[in-house]
C-alpha cells in the first residue's frame, strides 16, 4: 500500500495538472482520470513493475509523430477527426469501448453523448482507420489497425 505522504504528493500533482481549467464537471473528470493514472503508476512502481506493465496503452506519453499532416498543423474539428487524433496518440493500442472513448474525449475538452459516437466510429471502421471487435457483453470494442 502507498504511504500517506506519497498519496498527498500524487494528489497535488494531479491538482496542478488541472488548475488552469475552468471549475466545472470537465475539470473534476480530468482530475479523476489523472489521479487514477498516477496512483496506478505508483502502485506499479511499489510492486517493482514498470508503468507499461501495469497500465498498458495508458502508460507514458506517446508523441504525436504519427498524425497525418493535415492534423499536425491544426486542431481537429469534427468528431471523426478527434477520434483519429486519439488513435494517433496511441489511445487505441488496446481495445476501447464507446464509454472509454467518450471519457477520453471529455478529458481533452470534447464533450459528446455516447449515443452520438457510434456513427462516426462505424464510418472510421469502414474507412479502415480503426477495427471493431465484438465484446463479451454483445457490445463492440475498437482498436487501431
Amino acid at each position: 500500500m502507498l504511504e500517506e505522504a506519497r498519496i498527498i504528493a500524487v494528489r497535488e500533482i494531479a491538482m496542478r495538472a488541472v488548475e488552469d481549467m475552468p471549475d466545472n464537471e470537465l475539470r473534476v473528470r480530468a482530475f479523476e482520470v489523472i489521479l487514477g493514472r498516477l496512483l496506478d503508476a505508483e502502485v506499479a512502481s511499489s510492486r517493482g513493475m514498470s508503468s507499461a506493465e501495469n497500465l498498458g496503452p495508458k502508460a507514458g506519453k506517446i508523441p504525436r509523430t504519427t498524425a497525418s499532416p493535415s492534423l499536425r498543423n491544426r486542431d481537429p474539428k469534427s468528431c471523426s477527426e478527434r477520434i483519429v487524433s486519439l488513435r494517433d496518440d496511441g489511445f487505441f493500442k488496446g481495445p476501447r469501448t464507446l464509454g472509454e472513448i467518450r471519457s477520453e474525449l471529455q478529458v481533452r475538452g470534447w464533450t459528446y453523448p455516447v449515443t452520438s459516437l457510434s456513427g462516426p466510429m462505424q464510418k472510421l471502421v469502414q474507412k479502415r482507420e480503426l477495427r471493431r471487435m465484438p465484446g463479451q457483453d454483445g457490445s463492440y470494442t475498437y482498436v487501431a489497425p
